[in-house]
């Protein structure tokens, strides 16, 4: 049985244009969720909306075996901001 420590849910406060990323290496690589998938972009990222949406199982599969994580926000411009972001963490158990 192995436990992971993977993202429930997150509620974030955000203007609608800012897009966030996330690094499972230190900021070397920063992913997105798109179509079902993470995927590779160092200079882009995912809508609030998408950030939301991400289920447990589809955090898990980008937490697996990762020491730590951070979250990007980049600001298109002057009127962007990012509020509060809060992050509800839930150990999952991997019974095989």
């Amino acid at each position: 049985m192995t436990n992971y420590l993977t993202i429930k849910n997150l509620e974030c406060f955000a203007t609608n244009d800012v897009l966030f990323s996330i690094s499972t290496d230190d900021g070397q690589t920063w992913k997105y969720y798109n179509n079902k998938s993470w995927n590779i972009n160092n200079s882009s990222g995912m809508n609030i909306d998408t950030l939301q949406s991400i289920t447990s199982d589809e955090w898990l599969e980008i937490l697996t075996g990762a020491t730590s994580y951070r979250f990007r926000c980049l600001l298109p411009n002057t009127t962007s901001s990012v509020g509060k972001i809060y992050i509800n963490h839930i150990l999952k158990t991997d019974n095989e």
